[in-house]
């Protein structure tokens, strides 16, 4: 469950699709069972709601945890930029030549971020990162040499600024590689079966097809949107980097003036 989660529309289909079957499969075994006691149906009511409930509460939990995973990637952007930003900018604190040969190195560090934020190419994402480490390899011995020979307060402020700029990209690669764990979705598959065998075995034959489709529409549905939250790229609801770009054709802006 955890691979088709990557994909929310093939994710909605088979969720749809299995536990449609699921309500139908408890009414045809509903059918062919020996009918149950009145005190039976009662207490088959009572199962069915508990199990809904469990079920919503698990899908509620789990929706939380995807906003949160998704705020943190969009968290991770902005600040990001912000550091970018910053190291820029104290880059024209380095003699001239070494400030030009940062703030080159910088632009092009910004789109690397951004096409990292955009592709959902593992293939690209791999090729993205070995030519960011190979930008910051280029970075450092520039503030390296300049620290050394100036050891003063200005200094050790532009090492810090580029030292968040090279957390913060860790930072975005770790909250785009946390996601909702495969064991979570398939206990709420599970608990999503189950309520639709329980719900089809509870009122065999006395349904019509747009009530028996409530449930699972309703189940699918939530499966999308969670999805959608956890996908890092993939997703409807992605994090775009629009905080880089702004970054990108504010220094553009800057330069041409």
């Amino acid at each position: 469950m955890g691979k088709l989660a990557d994909y929310e529309y093939l994710t909605f289909a088979v969720t749809l699709v299995v536990l449609w079957l699921a309500v139908e499969a408890g009414a045809w075994i509903a059918r062919r069972a020996e009918p149950a006691r009145k005190f039976e149906r009662g207490s088959l009511g009572q199962v069915t709601g508990a199990s809904i409930t469990i079920l919503a509460l698990i899908i509620g939990f789990s929706f939380s945890a995807a906003m949160d995973r998704y705020n943190q990637r969009k968290n991770c952007e902005e600040e990001e930029a912000s550091a970018i930003s910053s190291e820029y900018s104290l880059a024209g604190l380095l003699p001239e030549a070494d400030a030009a040969q940062v703030r080159a190195l910088l632009g092009r560090y910004i789109q690397l971020r951004i096409a990292f934020h955009e592709t959902d190419d593992r293939m690209e994402r791999a090729s993205i990162r070995a030519e960011r480490l190979k930008l910051e390899s280029e970075l450092w011995p520039i503030v390296e040499r300049n620290a050394g020979t100036r050891p003063t307060p200005v200094m050790a402020q532009v090492v810090a600024g580029l030292n968040a700029v090279t957390s913060r990209s860790g930072y975005s690669q770790a909250a785009a590689l946390d996601r909702i764990p495969d064991g979570t979705w398939t206990l709420m598959a599970m608990l999503a079966v189950i309520c639709c065998l329980l719900m089809g075995y509870g009122a065999p034959g006395r349904q019509s097809l747009v009530l028996r489709l409530v449930l699972p529409l309703m189940v699918a549905l939530a499966f999308f949107m969670i999805s959608s939250l956890d996908a890092q790229r993939r997703g409807v609801i992605r994090v775009l980097p629009e905080n880089l770009l702004r970054l990108q054709e504010d220094l553009k802006a800057g330069q041409r003036q």
